[in-house]
Parts: C-alpha cells; sequence; structure tokens
C-alpha cells in the first residue's frame, strides 16, 4: 500500500467505527487509499498538494500550513 494521509491508528482516533471492527480494521486500509485518491487528490485538493501532503508525511517534515490543513481538515474529512 502507497502512503495515506490517513493512517489506521489515525482512524482509531476519530471514527467509531473502528470500535465495532476489532482487531478487523485493516480490511480498511485498501478502501483508504481508494477514496483518498477518488476524493482528496481528484477532487479536493489537487494532485500537486496531495502529493506535497503526501511528502511531508513520508518525509517526516512539515510546512506550518501543509500540517494545520491535514490535521484540521483533511483527518476528520478521510475518516467520514
Amino acid at each position: 500500500m502507497s502512503t495515506c494521509i490517513l493512517t489506521i491508528e489515525k482512524l482509531q482516533e476519530i471514527a467509531p467505527i473502528t470500535n465495532a471492527l476489532a482487531n478487523q480494521v485493516e480490511m480498511l486500509t485498501s478502501f483508504i487509499e481508494v477514496s483518498e485518491i477518488m476524493h482528496l487528490k481528484e477532487d479536493i485538493l489537487g494532485e500537486a498538494l496531495y502529493n506535497e501532503i503526501i511528502s511531508n508525511i513520508e518525509n517526516g517534515v512539515w510546512s506550518g500550513s501543509n500540517q494545520t490543513l491535514t490535521e484540521t481538515y483533511l483527518y476528520n474529512l478521510s475518516g467520514w
């Protein structure tokens, strides 16, 4: 699986559905990847900004605005 904005750990923090799935939450990883590409990358952020945020995640280096955007909006948007 490629890097995603929303991780399973973050999903467990923000989405109550993970409580019902317990240890089966790993089943959702492919759906997270597809939904991020379809909705965040293609419809909301565009390819350049999406790729920049993914690069920030992979490198562990954030610009202030990308981190704020991700933590304030994208985690919750991805989780629902």
